[in-house]
């Protein structure tokens, strides 16, 4: 972590990180208005308005963990409003955050700024990943953890790391 500090201490590479990371949010937040919910969304946020005693037999019909349905359930009760572009922040944020967890890795992994760049650059336009961030669906939420799992295995003293454990738990 040392590393990306002093990376970030100099005005080139932040600027350029903060750009990528915008150019990213951009891309992400772009549409949310105009896209409708389909099949697989509204069944999730279905599940999320039952939540209650009745979890087993409720995620008994669905393959998923049930920790994004969570998390949808106290956006819909916090801000009340079933709008796309509410619910689909779920999403995205964590694809904001895997972003900045891949260009903090790239950085890392490369020993040189260019290479967080050129990660950033391939998490923040990769059209998967951009799909899965505009989608009220779980996809984004559990490549965080993943990422944050193989972020972690990348570390020397992976195994002594709270990080590696709870990702891995978590995705």
């Amino acid at each position: 972590m040392t590393k990306i500090k002093g990376v970030l201490a100099r005005p080139l590479p932040s600027i350029v990180f903060l750009a990528v990371f915008l150019f990213g949010a951009a891309i992400r937040l772009y549409g949310l208005r105009d896209q409708l919910f389909w099949g697989d969304e509204a069944w999730n946020i279905r599940m999320a308005h039952e939540i209650s005693w009745e979890i087993p037999q409720l995620f008994s019909r669905d393959s998923h963990p049930p920790l994004f349905h969570f998390l949808l359930d106290c956006l819909i009760n916090t801000i009340g409003v079933d709008s796309p572009v509410n619910l689909r922040l779920l999403s995205v944020v964590p694809g904001l955050f895997l972003l900045a967890l891949g260009i903090v890795w790239g950085s890392n992994l490369f020993g040189h700024w260019l290479g967080g760049l050129a990660f950033g650059w391939l998490i923040a336009t990769s059209p998967l990943l951009i799909e899965q961030s505009q989608e009220v669906r779980n996809y984004s939420l559990f490549l965080l953890f993943s990422g944050l799992v193989f972020y972690s295995l990348t570390k020397q003293e992976f195994k002594k790391s709270h990080l590696y454990t709870a990702s891995l738990c978590l995705s």
